[in-house]
């Protein structure tokens, strides 16, 4: 169990923190690409929504 804790801290030590600007920029990465598929998906819903009010409609 001591071994499993000491590696443990070994790993965490040897990560890497990232710095405000990384974190931001990432962020803004992670939200753009959440927008665009939250875009692709409401077209998706919209279509789907059209097209069985037009096969209803007959």
């Amino acid at each position: 169990m001591k071994n499993i804790l000491k590696e443990i801290i070994n790993e965490y030590k040897q990560t890497k923190r990232l710095n405000f600007v990384e974190l931001l920029k990432l962020t803004i990465y992670t939200v753009i690409f959440c927008g665009i598929i939250a875009l692709i998906i409401l077209g998706m819903d919209v279509l789907f929504q059209w097209g069985l009010a037009q096969f209803l409609k007959i």
